[in-house]
């Protein structure tokens, strides 16, 4: 049996330019209410990048975590932005290299308790300057 809760009502607290953090007022499905922090996210793309048998990785610096990290190359959506050509343009600006062979993976919802980030995730396995 699947059980869904019911927004009541939304209030957003903060709008950011990467964020939007609401709290919505819900009914739970015994009837009783509750609140839950939401962050709204404009969704982001991830690249396996593989050049000559090898994976690339970068290595960034990541304030909430405060650690350099190292990372697939990867980025937000800009607004309107399809995924495919944010894909391309993050392994530019991350890796240096333009994809030319690029397939979409698939889509995953990494923290889907409390957000709706979405990434869109490729591989790409042969590129050009």
């Amino acid at each position: 049996m699947k059980q869904f809760e019911k927004t009541l009502n939304s209030e957003v607290i903060y709008d950011g330019r990467i964020v939007k953090l609401r709290v919505d007022t819900v009914e739970l499905p015994d009837g009783g209410i509750s609140k839950r922090e939401i962050i709204d996210h404009q969704g982001a793309v991830a690249v396996l990048a593989v050049k000559d048998g090898q994976m690339i990785f970068v290595k960034q610096y990541r304030i909430a975590s405060q650690q350099l990290l190292t990372e697939i190359p990867a980025g937000l959506l800009e607004s309107g932005e399809d995924p495919e050509t944010a894909a391309i343009r993050e392994c530019r600006e991350e890796i240096g290299y333009r994809p030319i062979n690029l397939f979409k993976l698939g889509d995953f919802i990494p923290t889907p308790g409390y957000c709706s980030e979405k990434i869109t995730l490729f591989c790409a396995t042969e590129f050009v300057w």
